[in-house]
C-alpha cells in the first residue's frame, strides 16, 4: 500500500493547519490513478469538487484507506439516486475509511464527470462548514450519514447541528438523512431547501416541537422519523400536515388508534405507505386503521423483532407501551439473551 501526506486547513476551532495520514491501497482506485508514495491526493471527482471532498476527509484527523465499494452497497446507493433523476448509467463510487475502524467511512457517488451526486456514509464526517462548501457540487442530490456528530454534550457537538443547510437552499439535494448531529436549529435551515423530497429524523438531537417547522412543507414526500421515543405519537398531527407528503415511517414510540393514528385523517386520499416498524401498536388499534385507510400499505414487525433489532430501544418503548402489545414487548426484553459480564481483573 502507498501512503499518502496531506496538508490541509485545520478544523475552525484550531485555526491552524494540520497534517492528516492517507493510506492508500495499491490495489485499489489509487493504484489505478497512479497515486504514488508521499504524492497529493486527487479524489476521483470533477476538478472544482476535489478541495470539498480533500478538506472532509482531513477533518478526520486519524489514518485512512480508500477501497472499492462492495458491489451490492453501491447498488443501494445508486438506487436511491434514481428517484430524483439521476441516470444511473456512467455512475461510478469509491469510499474511505477509518484504518482502525472500517465501520467510519464515507462513500461518493459521481457521475461519468465527476459531479458527486451522492454522499452516504457512518460516522462524524460532515460538519456545517462541510455542507455550505457543498454549494461547490452542483449535482448533488443525497446526502445521507449515520451517526454524523457525537453525544449531546461533547465539545465538538457543535459543529454538526445542521447549520450549514442555510446555503443549500437553491441545490438540487432531494434526500437527506443525518443522525446524531442534527438539532431544532440545524433542521429550520434545512428545511429552507426548496427541491427536498425525502427526508429521515433519525436518532438526532431534533425535538418534537422542532419537527413543527415541517409543517407546510411544499415538496416533501417522504418522512420517517424514528427518535428512540423521545417523539410520541402526536408527531402524526405534524406530519399530516404537510402537504405532499404519501409515505411515512414512524418509528421507536407508542401509538394508539385515537390518539396517534387517527391524527393522519387529512392525509387518507393520499397516503400510501406508513411502516411502524419498531413501534408498538396493540392489534385492536392497527386492525381500526386498516378498516379506516383501506388502501394504505401498513407496515410491523414483532415485538421480539423489535428487541432483536436494537434491544436499548425496546428497553425505552417498555415505559411508554401500554396494553397486550407492551405486554408483549415486555416478555421479549425479558427473554433475550443477556450479555455477560465482563471478567473482573
Amino acid at each position: 500500500m502507498s501512503i499518502v501526506n496531506v496538508l490541509a486547513p485545520g478544523r475552525a476551532e484550531q485555526g491552524d493547519w494540520h497534517l492528516v495520514r492517507v493510506v492508500a491501497l495499491t490495489a485499489g482506485w489509487f493504484a489505478a490513478l497512479g497515486v504514488a508514495a508521499a504524492a497529493d491526493i486527487e479524489p476521483p471527482v470533477h476538478p472544482d469538487e476535489v478541495p470539498i471532498v480533500r478538506a472532509i476527509i482531513a477533518s478526520q484527523e486519524t489514518t485512512l484507506e480508500a477501497a472499492d465499494l462492495p458491489a451490492k452497497a453501491a447498488a443501494g446507493i445508486i438506487a436511491r439516486l434514481q428517484p430524483p433523476g439521476v441516470d444511473p448509467q456512467g455512475l461510478k463510487a469509491w469510499r474511505v475509511h477509518h484504518a482502525d475502524t472500517p465501520a467510519v467511512f464515507l462513500t461518493f457517488v459521481s457521475t461519468a464527470d465527476g459531479r458527486v451526486v451522492g454522499i452516504h456514509g457512518n460516522g462524524p464526517w460532515i460538519r456545517d462548514e462541510h455542507l455550505r462548501a457543498m454549494r461547490g457540487m452542483p449535482e448533488l442530490r443525497m446526502i445521507s450519514v449515520d451517526h454524523n456528530g457525537y453525544l449531546r454534550g461533547h465539545p465538538q457537538g457543535a459543529f454538526f447541528s445542521g447549520a450549514g443547510f442555510d446555503a443549500l437552499a437553491d441545490s438540487k439535494i432531494t434526500d437527506v438523512r443525518l443522525t446524531l448531529g442534527l438539532n431544532d436549529a440545524g433542521l429550520e435551515k434545512l428545511v429552507g431547501i426548496r427541491g427536498l423530497r425525502s427526508l429521515q429524523i433519525v436518532h438526532c438531537n431534533v425535538t418534537e416541537d422542532g419537527l413543527k417547522v415541517l409543517e407546510g412543507h411544499p415538496t416533501l414526500e417522504t418522512i420517517t422519523v424514528a427518535q428512540m421515543g423521545s417523539v410520541s405519537q402526536q408527531a402524526l398531527g405534524t406530519i399530516a400536515k404537510m402537504p405532499k407528503v404519501k409515505r411515512v415511517a414512524f418509528g421507536e414510540s407508542f401509538v394508539t388508534y385515537d390518539d396517534g393514528l387517527a391524527l393522519l385523517a387529512p392525509m387518507k386520499d393520499r397516503l400510501t405507505e406508513l411502516s411502524l416498524s419498531m413501534t408498538v401498536v396493540n392489534d385492536a388499534d392497527l386492525e381500526r386503521f386498516q378498516a379506516e385507510f383501506p388502501g394504505v400499505e401498513v407496515k410491523t414487525i414483532t415485538p421480539e423483532e423489535i428487541v432483536k433489532r436494537h434491544i436499548g430501544v425496546a428497553r425505552k418503548l417498555t415505559r411508554i407501551a401500554k396494553g397486550a402489545a407492551g405486554e408483549k414487548l415486555k416478555q421479549a426484553v425479558a427473554d433475550a439473551p443477556q450479555k455477560a459480564a465482563a471478567p473482573k481483573k
